[in-house]
């Protein structure tokens, strides 16, 4: 009995994974609309390090699950377990078909995109060891500068990578014209006129007007935005 669960441990993972994946649970109206839930509860129950790996691990592999509340429920696992091992499967899945995050709803979480519960697991495991996983900062970088980018995970984006981040910017702005302004008051850059291009795009494609960006690069820059409002 794990977790007021019966659990038989010799018949491993994999079928115990299966079934209840998707299930929600009958705790409280504030977790009842996680999918998968149990195996968190059994996660963080586990006494038995390799019987927590073995768990997380089929929870990975069910990353490439064709069902849509399968792998929501399996990038909320890595969410709400920042120790779990196996969440570069999950990330593996996602880099080889995109479709199967990018495009679809979380099920729970501030944002209403399934990728960004995957952002959030690799923040997470970034905010705590800053060296990190070359691997997980790979995917956060191919992240940023592929399908809509980091969305509202941009303020975390100079404290995860900074050099890079600030190296990037107009790439940044050239994937995410939507994402101007958090882009702007995240990423301090020492010429602002780096940003101009992109915020003409905003503006261009009606993300934004020209009072807006002049107030946001004013407010981020100051004096020194000066060049770039008049080149706006």
């Amino acid at each position: 009995m794990i977790a007021g669960i019966e659990i038989e441990l010799s018949r491993g993972w994999s079928s115990f994974v299966a079934a209840h994946l998707e299930v929600k649970s009958r705790i409280h109206p504030s977790i009842d609309r996680i999918p998968g839930f149990t195996l968190t509860r059994i996660f963080q129950a586990l006494a038995n390090p390799e019987e927590r790996e073995a768990l997380a691990f089929e929870v990975a592999r069910r990353g490439d699950d064709p069902s849509l509340g399968a792998r929501q429920a399996v990038a909320l696992f890595f969410v709400l377990n920042v120790d779990a091992k196996g969440l570069e499967i999950v990330l593996d899945a996602w880099r080889d078909d995109p479709s199967r995050y990018d495009d679809h709803p979380a099920a729970f979480g501030p944002d209403r995109m399934l990728k960004s519960n995957l952002l959030e697991a690799i923040a997470c495991r970034l905010r705590r060891d800053p060296g990190g996983s070359a691997g997980l900062l790979a995917v956060w970088r191919w992240a940023a500068l592929h399908g809509t980018g980091l969305g509202i995970h941009l303020h975390r984006a100079p404290l995860i990578d900074g050099t890079w981040t600030k190296g990037h910017v107009e790439q940044l702005l050239d994937v995410a014209p939507a994402d101007w302004r958090r882009i702007i008051g995240s990423i301090h850059v020492e010429s602002p006129i780096r940003l101009i291009p992109g915020c003409q795009r905003a503006i261009a494609e009606g993300y934004a007007t020209r009072e807006d960006v002049t107030a946001a690069l004013t407010e981020q820059h100051g004096a020194q935005a000066l060049p770039a409002i008049t080149a706006l």
